[in-house]
């Protein structure tokens, strides 16, 4: 056994340990600790921990979640993930042409996580706080039912010649949230 410790009981390398009533407990004789004292707590019932109560789903009062722009009442229109947009101050593979903002991206559908890379020329009209930041895009029927109410950073513009989409940029939650509305039978500057 290691030299005595603090009321008697054996320490090991100079360490004490503690129970969990934070009271110390010794090794035995082979260095390995005690028998744990048995606890008189009854256990606790099993619960589904992935699914909410009931009562949490509910809307509060004022028909808002915390964080929500939209009612439950009144769902926001349908929308579709579609990439999360990255900065790139390096050429990247396939780059295709953003003439509007004076950027290059690629296509994130080539990308496993659907990345899109985005480098943008010197003279690019774009601020640097939206370059620096990540933004996340979704693919919509409609642009005007997504854009109404928010906060709008880029206004729609035509991407692609022919365009093959008009998009949107909204700052939501701090967030740069892009909005793809696609032309018939088109999906990227290419096809």
């Amino acid at each position: 056994r290691g030299p005595q410790g603090h009321n008697g009981v054996p320490e090991r390398d100079g360490r004490a340990s503690l129970d969990g009533r934070g009271k110390q407990r010794p090794y035995d004789e082979t260095g390995a600790w005690g028998a744990l004292p048995q606890w008189d707590i009854p256990p606790r019932p099993v619960t589904d921990r992935r699914q909410p109560p009931a009562d949490s789903r509910q809307p509060p009062a004022n028909g808002r979640h915390p964080g929500t722009t939209t009612t439950m009442t009144d769902p926001s229109p349908p929308k579709r993930f579609h990439h999360v947009g990255l900065r790139a101050h390096d050429p990247q593979p396939d780059e295709d042409h953003v003439a509007a903002s004076r950027c290059w991206v690629t296509d994130p559908a080539d990308h496993p996580s659907r990345i899109e890379y985005l480098r943008y020329a010197p003279d690019s009209p774009i601020a640097a706080e939206f370059m620096d930041a990540p933004h996340v895009a979704y693919e919509v029927a409609h642009l005007a039912p997504h854009l109404e109410g928010k906060e709008l950073y880029l206004p729609p513009f035509d991407v692609g010649d022919p365009p093959f989409a008009t998009v949107a940029f909204t700052r939501e939650d701090g967030l740069f949230v892009e909005y793809m509305q696609f032309k018939p039978g088109r999906r990227w500057f290419n096809d």
